[in-house]
């Protein structure tokens, strides 16, 4: 089923391959093409007697838990090693020499060359700012032992995880997210916020509640209070990175108001490593008989995957709770649990169905560890009035 932001009308833009999609405003020509390329290298499906019963395995397990069913009956080793020796999997392995734009060391001085967000000074004609203080060093590869990823799903008011979260060496949340009123099941602590340009925009014009029609409900006023009051106050500076370089021109203000937390952009070398293993990891799944996935979904990442990768590179282990792990999570659980409390449409600028594929597929890896499962025995309404 397609669920379709509001405003998101086509565009007077030339139709490709027959895909609607392509006509929307903010279709990435760019990575629609880098899709396509890395998918035809895999040479297509395999047949089932082309593939080992491992990979056979692999496939079942990931179409069973796409539809909430369990693959517990199935070798957990072989599933293991299936996942593990994919190619896109295997590339998580060349990480690159840098995260963020820093002052040190020189390679990581620019976010020039970000093919993931450039493309939409292509069509508006901005001019992208370059104008903004560096931090003087990068986050380190593998600077934290553990890590706790906090999503806004519903599903987390499944089971009071706040406690084993504050356990981690780093928790990270995303966009606008705060813990107050929700913190026996999401925690208190905050070390990471990873932001997309929309809610870096929004955090950045809090004091005169710029981009107003963009607040939900009650949000504004929730983030004013808890994390502008809060910040000012903290004893513990956080690092906020934002991945779209559209928000470059936003960082000085926001580390102005949001002293003394740490304002980071992406590097392009860590997009570019990310997009890489993104579309392979793709291409990967549909050669053993998943998808297939619609490249011209992905316009970008969403901002809990690209904190993922990052998490990936900088913590050794990664939990992850109250995030989507299926596509149908997205859609039967479209609303956010964060002190606001507010019903969401998801964006179609993401590969949502995909995601939850890739997701699974590291938790199969051992790459990272779903800590939150659905069910679907308790409905959102009632998850929401959990307090």
């Amino acid at each position: 089923e397609l669920h379709i932001n509001q405003g998101q009308n086509p565009m007077p833009y030339e139709m490709i391959d027959g895909n609607p999609r392509t006509q929307y405003r903010w279709f990435n020509k760019n990575l629609y093409d880098m899709c396509k390329s890395v998918k035809a290298g895999k040479g297509g499906a395999m047949v089932d007697a082309e593939m080992k019963p491992e990979l056979l395995a692999l496939r079942d397990c990931l179409n069973a838990t796409n539809h909430g069913l369990s693959c517990a009956n199935m070798d957990r080793t072989d599933l293991q090693r299936a996942a593990s020796a994919l190619p896109g999997v295997r590339q998580l392995l060349n990480v690159p020499a840098c995260l963020s734009v820093a002052k040190s060391p020189d390679e990581c001085n620019t976010w020039e060359g970000n093919e993931e967000t450039e493309f939409q000074n292509i069509r508006t004609g901005n001019n992208i700012s370059n104008n903004f203080k560096r931090p003087d060093k990068d986050i380190r590869q593998k600077q934290w032992k553990t890590c706790a990823l906090v999503g806004r799903s519903p599903i987390i008011k499944l089971s009071k995880s706040g406690h084993g979260i504050d356990q981690h060496d780093a928790v990270w949340r995303f966009n606008l997210d705060t813990p107050q009123s929700s913190q026996g099941w999401v925690g208190t602590n905050t070390n990471v916020r990873v932001l997309s340009h929309l809610d870096a925009s929004k955090s950045a014009g809090l004091e005169h509640k710029r981009n107003a029609s963009e607040w939900h409900k009650g949000e504004h006023e929730h983030w004013k209070k808890h994390t502008l009051g809060s910040t000012r106050k903290t004893h513990q500076p956080e690092d906020w990175v934002m991945w779209d370089v559209h928000s470059n021109k936003l960082l000085d203000d926001m580390a102005r108001i949001y002293k003394p937390n740490t304002m980071r952009m992406v590097s392009s070398e860590f997009i570019s490593w990310v997009l890489k293993i993104y579309f392979n990891i793709m291409g990967d799944l549909e050669h053993i008989g998943l998808g297939p996935f619609d490249c011209a979904e992905v316009n970008s990442l969403s901002t809990g995957m690209h904190a993922v990768f990052m998490a990936h590179l900088s913590c050794e282990i990664v939990n992850l709770y109250g995030m989507s792990y299926a596509g149908y999570l997205v859609y039967r659980r479209s609303a956010h649990t964060d002190g606001a409390h507010y019903e969401w449409v998801p964006h179609e600028h993401h590969a949502w169905e995909f995601d939850g594929f890739l997701i699974r597929l590291l938790h199969i890896a051992g790459k990272v560890s779903v800590c939150n499962r659905d069910d679907p025995t308790v409905s959102t309404i009632e998850l929401m009035k959990i307090k």
